[in-house]
């Protein structure tokens, strides 16, 4: 019984060790980042500043160098996530509910495509887009990155499908519904957490996405805020930091909000007990 105590604690205190060097490396960046910014003389080492203020936030620009940039990439996120949630869920309804001959061979393409790497797609993307026009078009850049997105978007989505009892549909075509009111009324509802989810996920990503508009989006009024900490690189390859450190805090607050939501919707769980009567 005494080896079995002394067994335990060491496995305790071996995780709460493991977990804690975890934690210091996520961190150690952000003290510097929060220490930077409020430290005019900012350098690359951490310091604590001595005479803090916000003079670095106060320095980081104009509407052309912060407020555009970050209302930019607010505008594609939003627009190309919703864009991808709502083509997800439409293509993952007949993969999980109807038996199609090439059902599992189409899952299991679109999971190789989305592990290839962005920057491969990056050249052919940029020759079509020359081609056809699309360089500095919005809109374009936002349907392709909601594209790059579906192929997580479709699996996951299709899990959250599955888990709905085919008895609520059919109960539902019972009494006269369509296809679409099915979706709508019925399936829609219940995956709404799920939704969320896949929402927030394709978000976060598309937020941080610096290469696909970095590229594909040349005109300075079309600049998003990844982009933007170009702003703070002088010509003579310095940096910045205190301003570099302000930004970050400001560019991460919508990831930070939308981990915020995902958290509590996490824990929504996506049980159907009791829907369905034994």
């Amino acid at each position: 019984m005494k080896w079995n105590i002394t067994q335990n604690s060491v496995a305790r205190v071996s995780a709460n060790l493991a977990l804690t060097m975890i934690l210091m490396a996520f961190i150690a960046p952000m003290l510097w980042m929060f220490s930077a910014s409020l430290n005019p003389t900012a350098t690359l080492a951490f310091d604590v500043p001595t005479n803090p203020g916000l003079d670095n936030f106060r320095r980081l620009g104009s509407w052309d160098q912060v407020i555009r940039p970050l209302l930019n990439s607010l505008f594609l996120a939003v627009v190309a996530s919703s864009i991808t949630v709502a083509v997800a869920c439409l293509c993952a309804y007949p993969l999980s509910r109807y038996k199609l001959r090439f059902g599992t061979l189409f899952l299991y393409l679109i999971l190789l495509t989305s592990g290839l790497p962005i920057i491969a797609l990056m050249i052919p993307t940029y020759r079509g887009f020359s081609e056809f026009g699309f360089i500095d078009s919005v809109p374009m850049v936002t349907l392709y990155m909601a594209g790059t997105s579906l192929p997580f978007a479709i699996w996951l989505a299709k899990n959250f499908i599955d888990g709905v009892p085919m008895a609520l549909e059919e109960a539902a075509r019972m009494d006269g519904a369509t296809t679409w009111q099915v979706i709508t009324r019925v399936l829609v509802p219940l995956i709404r957490p799920g939704m969320i989810v896949l929402f927030i996920f394709c978000f976060v990503g598309n937020w941080g996405n610096f290469f696909v508009p970095f590229v594909l989006l040349l005109s300075p009024e079309y600049q998003t805020a990844s982009q933007s900490i170009y702003n703070y690189f002088n010509n003579f390859g310095g940096v910045y930091y205190g301003r570099v450190a302000a930004f970050a805090i400001v560019y991460s607050a919508p990831a930070v909000l939308m981990y915020a939501l995902i958290s509590r919707t996490v824990g929504r769980s996506l049980s159907f007990a009791g829907a369905v009567k034994e």
